[in-house]
Formats: C-alpha cells, sequence, structure tokens
C-alpha cells in the first residue's frame, strides 16, 4: 500500500504568507508579490493570457502583461497590444453620447427615431443608453426569432419590447447608440472615436481600422492531438454585429483613461463568438480601478480581481490549484467512489481503475488526476472535481470546477 502524502504547496487553495523571503518584504513589497503571483499562476494553467492594470485613480501601481497576442509567432504581449473588449465597447459609446449631448448636438430626452427614423418604437436616446428601452439582446432575439434578420434597425423593429422600467441589457440598443453617433456626426464609428474621444489621448483603440497590434484571439488550450493542451485559435467574431456594442479594440491604458469620470464600474464578460475575455472594477470608496484584459476566452477575471482585491488589503486569497499529480494512499481513493446526482434524471459514478479515480457517464470514461487531498483534474480538458468532506471524513458531494475558483456542488446519493 502506498504512503500517504500530504503536500502543503505554497500555490496551493490559499496564498502562501509563511515564506521565509516574504516576512522581510515590505508591505508594499509583498503586495505587488501578490499581484504578481495571481497572474502568474492564471498563465500557467492556460485560463489568461494578457494585461493586468492596478491603478489609484489614473495612477497606475501595478501593470504586468502574461502569455502572448500570437502564440504560434510568439509574439509578447506589450503596452500597446489591443484588445477586443467586448461589452466594455459600451464605455466608449456612451463616452461619445454623453459628448454629444453636451455639445448640444442631442438631448438623452430625445426620441431615437427623430434621427433615426427607420425605428418604429418611440424609445429616449437616455432609455436605450441606460438599457431601459425594453429592447432584448441580440441572444434573446434569435432565441425568439430563430435566427438574426439582417441590420441593427431591422433587429430592433423585429423585438418584442418588454416594456417597463426594467433594465435588460441589450447589444442591439447599443448599436443603434452607434447608428445615431454616425448620422448626427456625418463621420464613421472610427472618425468619431479619433475625433470624440480626442481629449481623452486614446493610444491604440479602434473599431474598424487595419489592425494594429491586435492580439489573436484564443479559446482555450485542448489537448485535441494527444500532445498535452494547445491553444486553440478562435474564429472572428462578426464585426458588423459587434459594432458599437462589443466591437471596440482597445488596450488596457486606455480603458483606464476611460474611466477616469466614472464613480464606480464593475463590468466581465467574454466574446462567445471569438477568442477574448475582460473585468473591470472600480471602487467608488478608493478609485482603485483594476483591469483585466486577456486573449484567451475563459472568463476568469472576475476570479483574478476578487484575488487583487483581497491582496491589496493584505487578506488571504485563493488561487486555483496547479494541474500536477500529487501522490496518494490508494486505499484512500475508495472513500470517493459512489454515485453523484446532477439532476433528477443526470448522475455520473466515480470508479477506481488501474489505481487512479474515473468518472463514468455510462459510454465515456475520463481519468482524474489528483492534485490535492480532494481535488481531481482531468488530463484532457480544462476540468477537475473538488470532493466535499464533513469532518467525520464522509465523502457528502463534489464541486464540479471548469477552471473557476469554485462551481456546482452535486450531492453522493450512494
Amino acid at each position: 500500500m502506498k504512503k500517504l502524502i500530504i503536500f502543503i504547496f505554497c500555490f496551493g487553495m490559499l496564498a502562501c504568507t509563511s515564506d521565509d523571503g516574504a516576512k522581510n518584504l515590505t508591505k508594499a513589497e509583498k503586495r505587488i508579490q501578490d499581484w504578481q503571483s495571481i497572474g502568474k499562476r492564471y498563465e500557467r494553467l492556460n485560463r489568461f493570457s494578457g494585461t493586468v492594470i492596478i491603478a489609484n485613480g489614473q495612477n497606475v501601481i501595478f501593470k504586468e502583461h502574461y502569455g502572448k497576442a500570437d502564440f504560434e509567432k510568439n509574439l509578447p504581449i506589450t503596452n500597446t497590444t489591443s484588445f477586443k473588449v467586448g461589452a466594455a465597447t459600451e464605455i466608449f459609446t456612451a463616452h461619445i453620447i454623453l459628448g454629444l449631448v453636451y455639445q448640444n448636438m442631442i438631448s438623452l430626452r430625445d426620441k431615437l427615431n427623430k434621427y433615426l427614423p427607420e425605428i418604429k418604437a418611440d424609445y429616449t436616446i437616455d432609455e436605450v443608453l441606460n438599457h431601459t428601452a425594453g429592447l432584448p439582446s441580440t441572444r434573446q432575439l434569435k432565441q425568439e426569432l430563430g435566427g438574426l434578420p439582417k441590420g441593427h434597425i431591422v433587429m430592433a423593429n423585429q423585438a418584442t419590447l418588454t416594456g417597463g422600467d426594467k433594465r435588460n441589457i441589450s447589444d442591439i440598443g447599443y448599436n443603434l447608440l452607434g447608428l445615431l453617433i454616425e448620422k448626427v456626426t456625418k463621420a464613421s464609428l472610427d472618425e468619431a472615436i479619433d475625433f470624440q474621444l480626442k481629449n481623452q489621448q486614446l493610444e491604440n483603440t479602434y473599431y474598424a481600422k487595419d489592425p494594429n497590434e491586435l492580439a489573436v484571439g484564443y479559446t482555450g488550450f485542448v489537448n485535441y492531438r494527444g500532445k498535452g493542451l494547445e491553444p486553440q485559435k478562435a474564429q472572428a467574431y462578426d464585426l458588423e454585429n459587434a459594432f458599437s456594442s462589443t466591437g471596440v479594440k482597445s488596450t488596457a491604458m486606455d480603458l483606464l483613461k476611460m474611466t477616469e469620470p466614472l464613480k464606480e464600474l464593475d463590468r466581465y464578460g467574454y466574446l462567445e463568438n471569438d477568442g477574448f475575455s475582460f473585468g473591470i472594477s472600480k471602487d467608488k470608496v478608493t478609485a482603485q480601478t483594476i483591469i483585466v484584459l486577456s486573449n484567451i476566452r475563459h472568463p476568469v477575471a472576475k476570479d483574478m480581481i476578487d484575488a487583487y482585491k483581497l491582496a491589496a488589503q493584505g487578506e488571504e486569497f485563493q488561487l486555483p490549484l496547479l494541474r500536477e499529480r500529487v501522490a496518494l494512499d490508494v486505499s484512500k481513493l475508495q472513500d470517493f467512489t459512489g454515485t453523484y446526482a446532477v439532476t433528477d434524471k443526470v448522475s455520473f459514478k466515480i470508479e477506481i481503475h488501474d489505481e487512479d479515480l474515473v468518472v463514468n457517464m455510462g459510454t465515456q470514461k475520463t481519468k482524474l488526476i489528483p492534485q490535492s487531498e480532494n481535488q481531481f483534474f482531468m488530463e484532457e480538458m480544462d476540468a477537475a472535481l473538488r470532493f466535499l468532506i464533513r469532518e467525520d471524513g464522509q465523502v457528502i458531494g463534489v464541486e464540479m470546477l471548469d477552471g473557476f475558483i469554485n462551481g456546482k456542488k452535486v450531492v453522493k446519493i450512494d
């Protein structure tokens, strides 16, 4: 029988604070060290490749680049590398709209169809700007119609408005605002970005111009050739559909400049039909801003920013475990075997095969590799199972992790 070996790693689930070298660090140096460890861990797990900026107001106190702008060409990420920023595009669009209001070119109380008469409904610019016009998202419209019609105004006219003041995030609405910008300024969206936002002194922000140092987007890392996890290049999104709702490319520094007039902000997201993800958080009290831009679709920015915030306060923070095998007593594996219910109708079995745990889904069996005393990862994909154990040692369930700190918990039924 193999001996049970308990590994206590500084890079385990909690940040290690007992390192001898760390004891001699100042609080500021320890904070920087912790922040660096967060980006490095997610990069090492192939869940993040991009730029992280932490600033107090507009004063940058931490900036690091991780991964590659292009893994095939081995191109590094630099200060001027641009990313598709997804729904953060709304920050730029809203800023331009408010600038046009300031210039008395439009009023927020104006009906949108005053400028775009093809629009049938009478929602105001303010309602569209604040997502209270009742317009759906393109995903919702696609479900409603069974497909997407061509053209932003056509989509808006075919949409069923929800009515009332309920807020519904609508990329369709923000694309209408892009059309409004082009109509009122008599310029393209790119020209409007250059002119209307010139006071922000943006360095590399654009919509449809020739890509300037644009990172390549990836869906993630997959072991599709049996050679280990490799980057999977994503298909590019439809630029016309992305437009002024999700179509802007920018840098972390340019985004930071755009957050200056905002009192607080918490936006996270990823591009379903491309390979980018992002997170932006600005604290309304301290004005500390954290920006995470990634050219990997995996939306871990929220987990990362949560860790950065805790580290900023000198508190313990969680990091995902490394995908590395640790040694466990084979006899202990028996405690994890059994049936686990995902739903009333769906379940899976955990069994032992050749001294390893396997997940048995009927026709498919996947080997589980121990990475701690109670967590096991899958080689073929970025997924893991964390077994839930009571104080008396009884295994009562499992948490299904798909690359995040936390996941769906299911109950062991036998």
